[in-house]
């Protein structure tokens, strides 16, 4: 059997379960676990999401987080986790969005930083070549280069 990595292993709340649940992120599922038994305290499993089942928008992971809170939003239903610091939920957030997206921070980070070169060179071929036609108060129309040149 193959073994699966764990991104995060944390004991945090999970609303609507009471008291502490170790929560274990893999690249497969989340597997919530609480302390069962009086004297032993074995860990029993309480659930497990597959990553699969977290949901999408626009080709976003459902997830979102506030302050020290994380909610991610399944096929299963919504998850809400509450952690002691702001810290671990950042964590929380961040391996989930990894492990869905299957990117880290940084490549999320160079994507967006590639958008932005790439509409900032299309801002300067328009404003170098005035081709862009740009519609002004009153009905006229002009191009870019002619309203730079009109105002200066």
């Amino acid at each position: 059997m193959e073994q699966e990595i764990i991104y995060f292993e944390e004991f945090v709340k999970v609303e609507g379960l009471k008291g502490y649940i170790k929560v274990t992120l893999t690249e497969k599922k989340i597997t919530f676990e609480k302390l069962k038994g009086f004297f032993s305290k074995k860990l029993k499993v309480v659930d497990i999401v597959s990553i699969d089942d977290i949901k999408l928008y626009k080709n976003k992971p459902g997830v979102k987080i506030k302050d020290n809170m994380v909610k991610i939003n399944t096929v299963k239903g919504d998850y809400t986790f509450i952690c002691d610091t702001q810290s671990i939920a950042k964590k929380l957030y961040n391996e989930l969005i990894d492990v869905k997206t299957g990117t880290n921070a940084i490549g999320r980070g160079a994507n967006k930083f590639k958008k932005f070169t790439d509409n900032f060179k299309q801002i300067v071929d328009v404003f170098r070549t005035g081709l862009t036609v740009v519609p002004v108060v009153g009905g006229v129309v002009l191009t870019i280069k002619q309203m730079v040149d009109k105002y200066k």
